[in-house]
């Protein structure tokens, strides 16, 4: 029976050590991301001109108010659509808490687990703990869940409001009166990476959640 609650210890400990990585991964890759985009104005009889702007974190996309100089000189502003911050700031936050508590976690766990420190060895100490863990596991397992579904659906929405299509429906005064031709769309690999590193952090927060409870409920724990 020890045994196999050792087992189940190197596994949380481990599992937590990983969402501590991914935590870091999804915050990171989503803080860091920048890319740009451009789309051709075509003017009859002249020289073509290119409309570029940049898209980064936190994605209040419709804060971008530049005005570009196009045919014949007409100031012409930029108009995007959409604002992201709240879904990507969320979904940071949150990947920031997870990981910050998944290493204190971690570290907890090798004082008590594997360097066998009679302090962390009563019952009192090891009920606390269960309830302390367990509670934290849960709350942060529904932030993590939540957290990337809204990130997930707000990056869907983010690249369909930085299509070439949606920009030149939006842009009637600059679209409509000359000619605006594709030029080069943001990437969102990072992104995709970032939100491909939160659900796996949520499977994996499940799945120590699920460990935990069998650990702390083991006869041989309490």
């Amino acid at each position: 029976m020890k045994f196999i609650l050792m087992k189940m210890d190197v596994a949380v400990t481990f599992l937590r050590f990983v969402t501590v990585v991914l935590g870091i991964v999804a915050a990171v890759m989503t803080m860091s991301y920048v890319s740009s985009f451009q789309f051709i104005v075509h003017c009859p009889g002249k020289n073509d001109h290119g409309v570029s702007s940049h898209i980064n974190f936190p994605f209040r996309v419709s804060s971008d108010r530049r005005v570009y100089n196009v045919c014949e000189g007409a100031q012409v502003p930029l108009v995007l659509s959409g604002d992201f911050s709240t879904q990507s700031m969320f979904y940071v936050v949150v990947a920031i808490l997870a990981a910050s508590y998944a290493t204190l976690a971690f570290l907890i766990d090798i004082c008590v687990y594997f360097l066998d420190d009679p302090l962390y060895c009563s019952k009192f100490y090891k009920r606390l703990m269960y309830i302390i863990d367990i509670t934290s596991n849960t709350i942060l397992s529904i932030l993590w869940i939540t957290g990337t579904i809204i990130w997930a659906l707000g990056l869907v929405e983010l690249k369909r409001a930085m299509s070439f299509e949606h920009i030149k429906t939006i842009n009637t005064s600059m679209c409509q009166k000359y000619t605006c031709k594709p030029g080069t769309e943001p990437t969102y690999t990072m992104l995709e990476f970032s939100t491909t590193a939160g659900f796996l952090s949520c499977i994996l927060w499940i799945v120590n959640l699920c460990l935990i409870v069998q650990r702390f409920r083991h006869k041989d724990f309490i």
